[in-house]
């Protein structure tokens, strides 16, 4: 991904308003500092603006509210579910990006942190971003570049919260488990 497509990202995001809290306040203060951020911004919200009332509001019906609130109810609490087991066969592969996919094991309710296998295709790449807590990453299989760091199998790596992770890459392939929460 190249610095364009990067603050293209970030940039779309913040005007979709998918940022928020302390990820939100350093796009605002990069705002100031960085022309080529503003520029994505301010061509989103050009790009994005005749969606904004396009949606006709709609209140839900009170069986919807009432099926909600009982769904919401049924949940286990954090700390309440008993053991969680998914089977290598088990579990859906969501396509991240492109040549890359994860498969959701866990989100943490207190933290929202997850858990997922993260499979890079030989070739592929996850582009640089940041995290709002810590971010271990277990090689299971493979090599990945994270940055000039060559990881291999077998080997451990801990990307501190709110830390710029750079781009990975995999020449050869890669699976990854990893517990985090993107920013």
């Amino acid at each position: 991904m190249t610095e364009r497509e990067d603050l293209d990202h970030i940039a779309a995001e913040y005007v979709l308003g998918l940022t928020g809290g302390l990820h939100c306040e350093r796009i605002e203060a990069r705002l100031k500092s960085e022309p080529a951020l503003a520029e994505r911004v301010n061509f989103w919200r050009l790009h994005l603006a005749p969606l904004d009332g396009a949606a006709t509001p709609a209140m839900p019906s009170a069986d919807t509210w009432t099926r909600l609130k009982a769904r919401i109810a049924a949940e286990p609490k954090p700390g309440e579910h008993g053991p969680i087991t998914i089977r290598e066969a088990e579990g859906a592969w969501e396509q991240h990006s492109p040549g890359v996919q994860i498969k959701l094991l866990n989100v943490d309710a207190a933290s929202g942190a997850r858990s997922y296998l993260l499979k890079i295709d030989p070739g592929s790449e996850v582009r640089a971003h940041e995290h709002l807590v810590d971010e271990e990453c277990y090689m299971i299989s493979g090599e990945a570049m994270i940055g000039d760091l060559h990881l291999r199998a077998g080997d451990y790596h801990l990307i501190p919260r709110h830390l710029r992770h750079p781009i990975t890459r995999s020449e050869k392939g890669a699976l990854v488990f990893v517990r985090g929460k993107v920013a």
